[in-house]
């Protein structure tokens, strides 16, 4: 549950949207961990996984905003507006 509201706390966030994607795939892998070895989800590794999964598209989403966001200011000073 931990690194799932580290990746919806971070894809949120501008900056740091790419955190989104380095802690989405470990809650799912977490929660794919525990459902190996006891067999079913509890109410908190269920909300994890939804947290990562949802960290997860929101920081690929941010990261590519960004990154487009990032392209045009540099376009725009390179033809000196």
């Amino acid at each position: 549950m931990i690194t799932g509201i580290l990746a919806a706390a971070f894809s949120c966030t501008f900056f740091l949207s790419f955190l989104g994607i380095v802690f989405g795939p470990m809650g799912l892998s977490k929660a794919k961990q525990y459902l190996t070895q006891y067999g079913s989800y509890p109410v908190k590794v269920r909300i994890g996984k939804y947290l990562s999964i949802g960290g997860l598209a929101m920081g690929i989403f941010m990261t590519v905003y960004f990154g487009i966001y990032l392209i045009g200011i540099i376009a725009a000073i390179a033809s000196g507006r």
